[in-house]
């Protein structure tokens, strides 16, 4: 009896600790978007190269990001170049230009900073040049890949650093 009754209370006590200790799990994905590509690597005689590049924000960052209308319009665009194959888009530099004029108007403030306005001038840059290659250079499907794939790693840098930014600002939070 008092064995069980030992158990009992250990028990109770470690479930206690746990919850009043504050014990956190770390901010898994929300929803988890990858883009496949090869590239040729100059560095190595006529060989290509698998490589993956995930866009995945943490559920808190997405919870933040939901409201912010012109990141997800920002979002589908990136997914509908990563799906275009070296063929000519609609997509104008007008609609470009807009779309990221767009992120300006109201930014979560989190995210309303240098570290991520320079990230997306990169991306905003590299989509010219994207949309650029593919007006002139329709046959030359290798360069219009390893520009698109620019345009995916920019991108996920951005994601990256959404994701830094709000665990940063969640470890400040926690500690006060």
């Amino acid at each position: 009896m008092t064995i069980i009754k030992k158990n009992t209370i250990f028990c109770t006590s470690l479930i206690l600790f746990v919850f009043l200790t504050k014990c956190q799990t770390n901010d898994l994905p929300k929803n988890e978007t990858s883009v496949n590509f090869k590239y040729k690597d100059n560095h190595i005689n006529n060989s290509y190269v698998d490589n993956t590049i995930k866009f995945e924000l943490t559920a808190s960052s997405e919870k933040i990001i939901n409201d912010w209308i012109a990141f997800g319009v920002l979002r589908e665009k990136i997914l509908y170049i990563n799906k275009n194959e070296g063929k000519k888009t609609n997509t104008s530099k007008e609609e470009i230009k807009k779309m990221f004029k767009n992120l300006e108007l109201n930014p979560p403030s989190p995210f309303d900073n240098n570290s991520i306005w320079s990230r997306f001038k990169i991306l905003e840059t590299n989509i010219y040049m994207y949309l650029e290659t593919l007006k002139i250079n329709q046959s030359n499907f290798e360069k219009s890949k390893k520009i698109k794939n620019d345009v995916a790693v920019s991108y996920s840098n951005i994601v990256r650093q959404i994701n830094k930014i709000n665990e940063k600002n969640s470890q400040i939070l926690s500690n006060n």
